[in-house]
């Protein structure tokens, strides 16, 4: 090549790499920007709440959830309150805000042993438990994240919550186990532990802004590919009256409500009212959102956290930072300030904060509104009071569900609201009465303050999910036809007691939705759920017999629709029609029909590992390794009966044996009458239930009996691999209830 042509050559080159260049750039451009997408979440509150719909219903009903100090954590109420304000060691406020059942805790679904429990602080366990099933809500199996770059970014407080100051008196017992039970960071570590995550995972605690930094900084972490999925929350759980007897005394005025409620931006305003709640949001990018098909609850399009600097005193707020913190989010967001609709403030009910909040806000988004679309304001802590480090994340839940619903919650003890503000030339109206979302003709947004003792301030702006993309359009699941193949539902847990729960609760959802298709839930549970040791399976094709099957699974009753076992750690074999399932001569064989079944299966991702044959037939996997009968036992090709794997035996029982020592547990037979079976080899006779019977006949259409088959081996442990088995149907995942912990009490008081 000549001279003038290696420079061409290298020219093109270089322009190619310069090109490449550019394109990487806007990706990273474009990605810097993107929104990012909530696709899960779940939380605990005050009022019994185990649900955001629980939520939702303590919001649309305008309850109140503060309620007397809790009775099942020991605290000495006769030595704790007195109503004048000073006292050492003692509360003049006697109310707040408590979660339900703090002590309680399944430990065995989370591999972890009594005295670990015991010692754990509550904030961790209720973050384990609402993290899986955050991501049972948004149908993803959270056991197919191990090992990938899932972020954990928690907000979480400390001091007057640190639970294993209770085990200081008991040295010698707990000595070695307290650092590990209450550290802060491992609030976030546990959980990566525990999940198997790789990707970042930070403990944050900016005091009431927690989990607003958390979420700030996994949106950052998703657009810069520190993870491709961020788990996010906050958590308060107050185990011992510390924190009333500590601002009981704090020589603040009004700083805490002596009835224990948060009146926010009222002229009743006294002070904050403490509670307690968790909290946790999936997030990911929005286009990743899209392309794995995940429910997309709502968009964050801009957030920013920035801090107070020098002020005269913690618990003082300052406006001019607020007003900063929202003006950045808004830059961030692209938007402008009269696309805002609503705002959920921090909120507090404290009557300084909340003025010197509500002149923020206004100063940024009320300045030149139309008078008919006002900026409306509200808080969730009039509701549940002030959850702390979960406050945030509160806020969020509250907003994406008020979204949904396009309705804005009224606040409440706000009938007259605080003069402190110039309402009337402020541009926002405080949610005294619920209201309709406006219609705007553009996607509902929101903006949720945050802002921390510590002086880190933090604003979030969230906008309406977009409108699911087109599907073809479905017949009503009443309308649909009941004919066609048999619908599949699998059900699995830890234990049998939380299997036959989980039943009822199918049974309750199933019932209050007429509109549900059976063959959306069959979807749902086989590609949204992770699978347990102890399995059942529906087969049927119409609603009632569902019901009917499940309410069997729940009282232990056998039915023919119902396939039971447990996991078999072994080998699946395929036995070819000279045999049956025993080793014990058979008809002449179908070799079309064995080939056709097995083929199916197969086309369905289960493959044998081991084929019991006296040859390899055809239509099977050449690669399949064949065990051959050899002298009353089974040998692999090339053995012999003398070699040690062969074992001789004779007799049903003895075949069991002798294919067991090849690691067999599980094997599928058909003989030449259409009988099939699926055979346990590593428990009694029947399988534990009904795993071991012939789980289909020549009695029952061809496409019922594959499916009977798939439940057995699915039962077993041997899943097919369920996007093949779905491929041609349009079933789609719908809302499941989530798995039903089996709780025991850790708690060191009585």
């Amino acid at each position: 090549m000549s001279t003038p042509e290696k420079l061409t050559e290298a020219l093109r080159a270089t322009l190619k790499e310069v090109e490449q260049l550019r394109q990487a750039n806007r990706q990273l451009s474009e990605r810097a920007d993107e929104p990012i997408a909530i696709v899960g979440m779940d939380c605990r509150f005050p009022g019994g709440v185990r649900s955001p719909e629980q939520l939702w219903e303590v919001l649309a009903s305008g309850r109140d959830a503060v309620t007397d100090f809790p009775v099942d954590r020991g605290w000495d109420f006769a030595a704790l309150y007195d109503p004048l304000p000073g006292r050492a060691g003692h509360s003049f406020v006697r109310q707040g805000a408590f979660l339900d059942g703090v002590a309680d805790f399944d430990a065995d679904f989370f591999g972890v042993g009594a005295r670990e429990a015991l010692m754990m602080d509550p904030q961790h366990r209720l973050l384990l438990e609402t993290s899986w099933t955050a991501f049972e809500r948004a149908g993803i199996n959270a056991r197919k994240l191990q090992g990938s770059s899932t972020g954990v970014f928690v907000g979480i407080g400390y001091l007057y919550y640190n639970y294993g100051t209770f085990f200081y008196d008991n040295a010698e017992e707990f000595e070695g186990h307290r650092y590990l039970g209450n550290a802060t960071n491992l609030a976030s570590g546990r959980l990566s532990r525990t999940f198997g995550f790789e990707g970042p995972s930070i403990t944050m605690d900016t005091g009431c802004s927690s989990s607003l930094a958390a979420l700030h900084t996994a949106c950052r972490a998703l657009r810069t590919d520190e993870c491709t999925l961020a788990l996010v929350g906050g958590a308060t759980v107050m185990p011992h009256a510390g924190a009333f007897v500590e601002f009981s005394r704090y020589p603040c005025d009004s700083l805490i409500a002596p009835d224990g409620r948060s009146k926010a931006f009222s002229a009743d305003a006294d002070g904050i009212g403490f509670s307690e709640g968790v909290a946790v949001l999936l997030l990911e990018r929005l286009s990743t959102a899209v392309r794995e098909h995940h429910p997309i609850l709502a968009i964050v399009r801009g957030s920013a956290l920035n801090q107070d600097g020098t002020k005269e005193g913690f618990e003082a707020p300052r406006g001019r930072s607020q007003r900063r913190v929202i003006q950045t989010a808004l830059a961030a967001s692209g938007l402008v300030a009269d696309e805002i609709d609503a705002v959920e403030a921090h909120g507090t009910g404290t009557p300084f904060g909340d003025t010197i909040e509500g002149e923020a806000i206004a100063a940024v988004y009320g300045q030149g509104r139309p008078r008919n679309q006002p900026l409306w304001l509200g808080s969730v802590k009039s509701n549940i009071g002030h959850t702390q480090a979960a406050a945030c994340a509160a806020g969020v839940i509250k907003m994406v569900l008020a979204m949904q619903h396009g309705v804005l919650p009224r606040t409440l003890h706000a009938e007259e609201p605080t003069p402190h503000i110039d309402w009337q030339g402020s541009g926002m109206q405080l949610l005294t009465q619920a209201q309709p979302w406006p219609n705007t003709g553009r996607p509902r947004r929101a903006g949720v303050c945050s802002y921390g003792v510590s002086g880190t301030n933090g604003h979030v702006i969230l906008e309406q999910a977009p409108l699911p993309a087109n599907r073809p359009r479905r017949l009503a699941a009443r309308d649909r036809p009941t004919s066609g193949p048999p619908v599949l539902w699998v059900l699995s847990a830890r234990t049998q007691k939380a299997l036959r729960v989980q039943a009822h609760q199918l049974i309750s959802r199933v019932a209050a939705d007429p509109a549900l298709d059976v063959r959306d839930v069959a979807f749902s549970l086989a590609t949204c759920r992770a699978y347990f040791a102890h399995r059942a399976a529906v087969v049927t094709r119409h609603r009632d017999d569902f019901l009917k099957s499940l309410a069997a699974l729940t009282c232990d009753h056998e039915t023919d629709m119902v396939v039971r076992g447990t996991v078999s750690s072994g080998r699946l074999a395929f036995l070819l029609p000279s045999e049956d399932a025993l080793g014990q001569p058979a008809a002449e064989p179908e070799s079309e029909r064995a080939r056709a079944w097995f083929g199916h299966l197969e086309r369905w991702g289960i493959r044998p590992d081991v084929l019991l044959s006296t040859a390899q037939e055809p239509g099977t996997s050449s690669r399949t390794p064949v065990l051959r009968k050899a002298a009353g036992g089974w040998a692999t090709e090339g053995e012999t009966a003398t070699t040690p794997r062969t074992v001789s035996v004779s007799g049903p029982e003895s075949h069991g044996r002798a294919l067991r020592e090849h690691g067999v547990t599980t094997v599928v037979s058909i003989d030449a009458h259409g009988l099939t079976t699926v055979q346990a080899l590593d428990g009694p006779p029947d399988g534990g239930k009904n795993c071991g019977r012939p789980v289909a006949t020549g009695g029952y259409p061809s496409a019922d009996a594959l499916v009977r088959v798939l439940a057995a081996l699915h039962v077993r442990g041997f899943p097919p691999d369920w996007q093949r088995f779905f491929a041609n149907t349009d079933a789609q995942a719908v809302s499941l209830p989530t798995y039903p912990f089996q709780r025991q009490r850790y708690w060191p008081l009585p």
